[in-house]
């Protein structure tokens, strides 16, 4: 609560010193905490942040954080956090206020140059920063339609409708549970973009014989993942040496099983579930199971989005276990990561993770929040 509360009030702040009418106030802030892939990480929200030696405010000092800086989650104790910072080349450990940091942060790599970013989620608010094509931001919350993100050391807004990849979309795409990329090699020095036509900016070029993983070809461009980054490059300057959908994890080699839930207010769901177990680990005993997974993903979606139960029938399950993927208070925990997709497709529209060892839900994914 005192987190939650300590974030609106930055917002708040930001709001009226943009002089914005409070009834922009009405769309609401979301926390940005755990929005992110790297659940090991937090930033800093506050200007400037001290880690100390114990869980007290009255324990000396360690050293001093800034805002944005990124911070190793060693331990998570209610209102305080052990964390790691990497400063000057050193790595000091230190205890900080849980209200000031945000956690497992969603990043965003803007796709085009003069990106504007706002001093309140309005286009018509003081404009505060010009950003560059590839530069990326820590989003530490959401405010209507626009992203809350980190600029140096201040906070701005950046619209939604801006052309950005998220962290969440990339993984999805390349290595996500139903992915299934292929491989190519550059066979000259290429150009590529950040979009599949010339209308979109280029990068920094890329060597001949780089190695790249790809997706399906569209309109003589291949989407790619190359150091780190999502490139569009031309058909003819790319040599595949394995097709999308050919590796693997193809679809014809995944398991399937009828999934069957308990009976909720009079509803039995039944579900095809397809397993897409990537990283080769099986479930263990003493951990909840796949079916108990799900019973909890259906709950959470129900509760967060107010839907009634019978509404999922219209979906199929897709799912896969990771044996150690998943940090919490500083220890690895096992996860179900399930998707609920359209009958029919491998369109996702709900990904939720489950902790296999304590049945928390971990994060729920809706439409328009990041599946890609």
């Amino acid at each position: 609560m005192r987190k939650r509360l300590l974030t609106w009030y930055l917002v708040l702040s930001m709001l009226i010193i943009s002089c914005l009418p409070l009834a922009a106030l009405s769309e609401g802030y979301v926390s940005g905490d755990d929005m992110g892939l790297d659940s090991g990480t937090a930033v800093v929200l506050a200007k400037s942040l001290t880690l100390r030696k114990s869980a007290s405010v009255n324990a000396g000092k360690v050293t001093s954080a800034s805002s944005g800086d990124t911070l190793k989650v060693l331990e998570r104790a209610g209102d305080w956090t052990r964390v790691a910072l990497q400063k000057s080349g050193k790595s000091q450990e230190g205890w900080v206020l849980t209200e000031y940091i945000v956690f497992s942060p969603l990043v965003l790599t803007l796709r085009r140059s003069n990106t504007s970013i706002y001093s309140a989620p309005d286009r018509n608010s003081k404009l505060i920063s010009s950003l560059a094509k590839d530069t990326e931001l820590q989003v530490t919350g959401t405010y209507g339609n626009f992203w809350v993100v980190t600029v140096r050391t201040a906070s701005g807004f950046l619209s939604m409708s801006e052309d950005v990849w998220t962290s969440r979309e990339i993984q999805d795409m390349f290595f996500g549970a139903y992915a299934n990329p292929g491989k190519g090699t550059v066979n000259k020095k290429t150009v590529p973009r950040t979009g599949p036509s010339t209308g979109w900016p280029e990068v920094d070029a890329i060597a001949a014989g780089t190695e790249v993983t790809l997706l399906q070809e569209t309109g003589g461009w291949y989407p790619c993942y190359v150091k780190g980054k999502v490139r569009y490059i031309l058909s003819q300057d790319i040599t595949v040496t394995q097709y999308p959908g050919q590796g693997a994890a193809s679809a014809s080699q995944a398991q399937t099983q009828t999934l069957t839930l308990p009976m909720v207010d009079g509803v039995q769901l039944v579900f095809q579930a397809e397993e897409w177990d990537y990283d080769s680990e099986k479930p263990i005993d003493g951990i909840f199971s796949l079916s108990q997974a799900s019973e909890l993903a259906v709950e959470a979606i129900c509760q967060k989005y107010g839907m009634w139960r019978k509404a999922l029938e219209e979906y199929h399950i897709r799912y896969g276990f990771h044996s150690s993927a998943y940090m919490a208070y500083g220890v690895a925990h096992p996860y179900w990561k399930i998707y609920f997709c359209e009958k029919g497709t491998n369109s996702v529209i709900y990904d939720v993770d489950v902790d296999a060892s304590t049945g928390q839900v971990l994060a729920v994914i809706g439409p328009g929040e990041g599946n890609g």
